[in-house]
């Protein structure tokens, strides 16, 4: 991996209130995402719009690199 790709590694997700995600960069970077839209435009996603649970994820299964729920 170069040091560019390095930087630009996803090293850390984290659930948000109010459908977000905070995602954290292996140069520090950090930038909150809204879902709330896409959740709600997606039936498949309409779980996520329980805060309990979207506030449950967890890292995924390849590490710290996406969020499961």
């Amino acid at each position: 991996m170069s040091k560019n790709q390095e930087l630009l590694r996803l090293i850390a997700v984290k659930a948000l209130d109010g459908s977000r995600l905070q995602l954290s960069y292996a140069d520090s970077a950090k930038f909150a995402v809204d879902l709330k839209d896409w959740i709600k435009s997606k039936a498949a996603l309409r779980p996520l719009r329980d805060v309990a649970l979207f506030l449950y994820g967890e890292a995924g299964r390849l590490g710290p690199d996406g969020r499961c729920w």
